[in-house]
């Protein structure tokens, strides 16, 4: 290397932020604490969370003793303050707001491999028949 200067390299970070334009707005449904004697407790407000990604996942049709199809959803939002879901929530259907869908499981909190973005995922289930 008799002659060659080094070159200068310029590393830039640049912080990546999940946002989806064409998200869809969950309203998640938080039951009331249950109290004694059977009291189901107050149920907080709803709360409106935009900017999910919303995927469908799995349907199982169960015609064993009635017809009931089961649809599974995956719903993808970044880890902010604002994204409090728990276990024990419900969210109202984007297609049919009278109708509630059931989390399955926690919610999975990661942090993206490739962006270093914080993500929370969250699995849904409509019943229906």
């Amino acid at each position: 290397m008799v002659g060659r200067r080094p070159r200068h390299v310029e590393l830039v970070v640049v912080e990546f932020v999940v946002t989806f334009p064409y998200g869809v707005t969950l309203t998640v449904v938080r039951p009331g604490t249950p109290g004694f004697g059977g009291d189901p407790g107050t149920p907080q407000a709803d709360r409106d969370i935009p900017g999910w990604a919303l995927y469908p996942g799995e349907t199982n049709e169960n015609t064993n003793h009635a017809d009931g199809v089961a649809a599974d959803f995956t719903a993808v939002h970044d880890d902010d303050p604002t994204v409090d879901v728990a276990a024990t929530d419900q969210v109202r259907d984007p297609a049919d707001t009278d109708r509630l869908l059931s989390l399955i499981g926690d919610p999975r909190r990661y942090t993206n491999p490739l962006t270093g973005d914080r993500i929370v995922e969250i699995r849904l289930r409509r019943n229906t028949g």
